[in-house]
């Protein structure tokens, strides 16, 4: 398959607009989801505080990880980065979210409003998602273009890894991996630049196993 039919355009649309409406709708939810998430930062803060990652990575989808597989996953991935920090480690941490594409209990819509907010404001650069999350988030401008890592004419702001062998995509469904933008005023942080720039470079080797 041609990497033009693994990839998917999208034109975003204008992010106030995104958080004008978010925030009409789901203001309750989003202030609660405010408080999940601290307490979720303050834990993370803490086990990161042993060994500071070089970048994070996420998953939102409905597949379930064991620790092994996590751990798994960030020493491939750590073979592919800098070492960003400087502490003489290449060091992934990898965030995954387990949420069924049909929302049904208070426990599993908590876990949603997490991961929105984790893709909104969170540590993570890199993001794989299936096709649901995807299209739920897809045109909320909170990506970048990688058709410099993917190829393509026009921006691309993600990639299908489905037969990249991954975990993850050991089902059917398609799996896409998207890079987050930086935001305002990050672009002159030299550590958010070179995690994103860590992201790149998974991206980049994933794109090679297909």
């Amino acid at each position: 398959m041609e990497k033009s039919e693994k990839t998917a355009n999208s034109a975003p649309q204008t992010f106030a607009k995104w958080i004008e409406n978010y925030w009409y709708y789901y203001k309750v939810h989003t202030i609660t989801g405010i408080v999940i998430l601290f307490v979720i930062i303050v834990t993370l803060v803490e086990c990161m505080n042993r060994i500071q990652p070089d970048t994070t990575v996420s998953y939102l989808g409905n597949i379930s990880w064991t620790d092994e597989e996590i751990r798994s996953l960030e020493l491939e991935f750590a073979d592919y980065i800098d070492d960003v920090n400087g502490d003489g480690i290449k060091s992934v941490f990898f965030s995954p979210f387990t949420i069924p594409d049909r929302v049904e209990t208070p426990e599993q819509a908590a876990l949603l409003q997490r991961a929105q907010l984790e893709t909104i404001a969170g540590e993570s650069f890199l993001y794989f998602m299936d096709e649901h999350y995807f299209l739920l988030f897809e045109k909320q401008g909170l990506f970048t273009d990688i058709s410099g890592i993917v190829g393509g004419d026009e921006p691309v702001y993600a990639y299908d890894i489905s037969a990249s062998g991954l975990k993850m995509t050991s089902g059917d469904a398609k799996i896409y991996a998207c890079v987050r933008a930086l935001s305002q005023g990050d672009e002159k942080k030299e550590k958010k630049v070179a995690q994103q720039n860590n992201a790149f470079k998974i991206l980049a080797e994933i794109s090679k196993k297909d």
